[in-house]
Order: C-alpha cells, then sequence, then structure tokens
C-alpha cells in the first residue's frame, strides 16, 4: 500500500510504504468491528440500532440549536389519543430512570413514528415493514390498576395495516413485566408502531422496541 505524503516542512511530496503482506499480518479480536465509533447525527438512533422507535426509552434529551441548551422531553414522539399521558419515575425500572404512564378510560391509542427526520416528513411513519417479514416488539410494562387488553400492529400514514394485530397477555400483578412478540408483515411500506388499549385503568410501559426479527447477532447472549 503506496501512501502519498506532503511533509509540512518541504514542499516536496514523500511516499510512505507500509507492507500488507501475509507474514506481517496479526491476529485481531472478533469482538473488534471498528477502531473508530461516534454519534454523528443520530446514526446510533435508528442507525447501527435496530430499534425502529424513536425515544424508545421516554429519557428524551435533546439540543435547542437556536440556545444551544439542553431540552428535557421524555415523552418527545410519541402521540396518545383518547387518554391521557405523563412522564414519572418512581419505582422505574432501575434508579433514575423515567417511563410513561398511561391512563385509560375506554379506548387509547399510542403511536410512535420511528426516525423520520422532522421537517417535511414530521408527521410521517418512518418504519419500513416488508410483506412477510418477521418482527419483534418488546416492551416492559406494570399494571397501575388497568383492566383491559393491548393491541399492537404496525399501519401505514393510513391507518392501513402494515403487520398483523397481536394482543399482549398482560398480568395481574403491579410489578414490571416482560413482553415480547412476534408481528408479521402483511403489506409492505413505511407506517408507525401502534398500540392499542381497551378498557379502564392506568399502566406504566417503558423500553419499547420493535426491529425486524432478521438483525445481527440474533440469539447471541
Amino acid at each position: 500500500l503506496l501512501i502519498y505524503r506532503q511533509s509540512m516542512q518541504e514542499e516536496a511530496f514523500k511516499i510512505i510504504m507500509i507492507d500488507l503482506r501475509a507474514e506481517n499480518k496479526h491476529p485481531v479480536s472478533e469482538h473488534l468491528y471498528g477502531i473508530f465509533f461516534e454519534d454523528i447525527n443520530f446514526s446510533c438512533d435508528g442507525g447501527i440500532n435496530a430499534n425502529m422507535v424513536n425515544n424508545y426509552s421516554f429519557e428524551g434529551v435533546y439540543l435547542d440549536r437556536a440556545t444551544d441548551s439542553r431540552v428535557i422531553d421524555p415523552l418527545r414522539c410519541w402521540n396518545l389519543t383518547g387518554g391521557s399521558i405523563s412522564s414519572e419515575a418512581a419505582g422505574g425500572l432501575s434508579e433514575n430512570s423515567k417511563y410513561a404512564r398511561i391512563t385509560v378510560s375506554g379506548e387509547a391509542v399510542l403511536t410512535n413514528l420511528g426516525y423520520n427526520g422532522d421537517k417535511a416528513y414530521a408527521e410521517k411513519g418512518a418504519m419500513y415493514i416488508a410483506d412477510g417479514g418477521e418482527y419483534l416488539f418488546e416492551c416492559y410494562i406494570r399494571g397501575a390498576g388497568f383492566k383491559g387488553s393491548v393491541l399492537v400492529d404496525a399501519v401505514d400514514d393510513n391507518g392501513a395495516s402494515l403487520t398483523e394485530a397481536t394482543a399482549l397477555e398482560l398480568s395481574s400483578d403491579e410489578k414490571w413485566e416482560k413482553y415480547s412478540v412476534s408481528i408479521k408483515g402483511v403489506a409492505s411500506g413505511y407506517g408507525r408502531l401502534r398500540i392499542r388499549m381497551s378498557g379502564s385503568g392506568a399502566l406504566d410501559i417503558d423500553c419499547v422496541s420493535f426491529m425486524n426479527s432478521d438483525y445481527w447477532n440474533k440469539d447471541d447472549p
């Protein structure tokens, strides 16, 4: 490998030779997949991370570029209709963690558009679903007096189904429980995650994940 380098002290170019012949190679750890990594333009969020849910843990902290100040907005990227939602911290999954408390009386629908880039696409769903694809939905839920049912699916911007609707069998215990269900795509297109709650009472939700089941290192603990 030849690299042309111009010295800062000299006007002439120099040629540096790097020997890459097999006998000079050294073992590299199989866990080392890069030597440089930086969170540029949210490349970690929705890029390297396979999770399509934006602000999945209700911990949203953002930069106001106009004032260069920090903005704490735990519920950003989430929209609830037919009920009420609040950010809570007491008794979270871990010390100082936040979560969302949803209060329902009848029907409530919680949606997340994914990483759509805002601006011209602020109201557009950005989660791509493929017909016949398998998708994994996971979250933590704690009962807080809620009695009813919860359905999870993905729909396009017109409300048409992109995946099957799958029910979560909620525990009656008032403690955090992890729920994991497989959801099959029934159409191809961009859409949003939809969590529909029917009943009455309140429930807490945190660490919401929705991703293609075919991801790197699947089933590797």
